[in-house]
């Protein structure tokens, strides 16, 4: 897996059945963080804990241990890097074994290791959870495109920002098909931007609910730090900006700030979103 590198802080959490409890956090053997287990506003399980960890710089591998009187949970061949959530419909959602020169890609995908890849489960929901539910767990890219397990958009962003910046990215591929973005918009965002009609969505024949893969499929990576979020979506009820309002209300501490609210247009198509100023704190 791939969590967030310096300057910004990685965050780890978990949950546990002993309240006040203590929870240490160590990096190759070294306790860097802890955290007393508290009630859990979550309605899962009895608590919950959350570190951050100090702003780490090198990129890895770590082993990551998490000790409390319940035992010991540990993670191997963690990297640090930039993390990046992929999201939206059709166009995020092709696979790369559909793409043109999909073999190519497929056999270049050995030679990046430290692109780790994680595919999330379509699993739209009625109000924001916390479990994430998994299709594809972390992952090295050797067996991208043998099924249909992840986004060519996402894998294709970031191979391109590794062969740019030369240190681990983590994607997280969100995506869902032919979904509409109202089913990503959650009910804050869409308020911030002065749009009330936020009911009707699905298209093609595929309806989910308003906010309902927000819910599902983004918000349980609320707790997480990432560098940034992408996404892509054909421009219908409501504007693609609605998602970013999200990203910046899930995320209010992480690098990504956006400034400005997009033009809302209930009839005619936007033009590419200049309209959208992004600034890194």
């Amino acid at each position: 897996m791939v969590l967030q590198r310096a300057p910004f802080q990685a965050t780890i959490w978990g949950y546990s059945s002993k309240i006040g409890d203590n929870v240490t956090v160590s990096l190759n053997g070294t306790i860097v963080a802890s955290a007393p287990v508290r009630m859990n506003v979550f309605n899962v399980f009895d608590g919950f804990w959350l570190v951050k960890l100090p702003p780490v710089s090198v990129a890895g591998p770590f082993n990551i241990t998490v000790t409390s009187s319940e035992g010991k949970l540990k993670l191997h061949d963690v990297l640090f890097g930039d993390v990046w959530i992929c999201s939206g419909g059709s166009n995020m959602a092709m696979t790369l074994n559909k793409i043109y020169n999909s073999s190519a890609e497929i056999e270049d995908a050995v030679n990046y290791p430290n692109i780790r890849l994680f595919t999330v489960k379509e699993y739209p929901f009625e109000y924001p959870i916390y479990n994430v539910q998994i299709k594809q767990d972390w992952s090295l890219p050797n067996k991208i495109g043998t099924d249909d397990n992840f986004s060519a958009l996402c894998w294709l962003y970031g191979k391109y920002l590794y062969q740019t910046l030369g240190y681990p990215l983590g994607l997280i591929d969100a995506s869902y098909a032919n979904s509409s973005i109202g089913a990503w918009t959650p009910p804050e965002a869409a308020a911030d931007c002065g749009i009330r009609d936020h009911t009707v969505i699905g298209r093609s024949g595929n309806t989910v609910a308003a906010s309902s893969l927000w819910n599902g499929m983004v918000h349980p990576f609320a707790n997480m730090t990432i560098y940034g979020a992408i996404m892509t979506h054909v421009i219908t009820i409501v504007v693609t900006a609605n998602y970013i309002m999200g990203i910046r209300y899930a995320w209010e501490e992480t690098p990504c700030q956006f400034k400005k609210c997009a033009i809302y247009s209930r009839i005619n198509a936007l033009p590419a979103p200049t309209y959208i100023s992004m600034g890194m704190s």
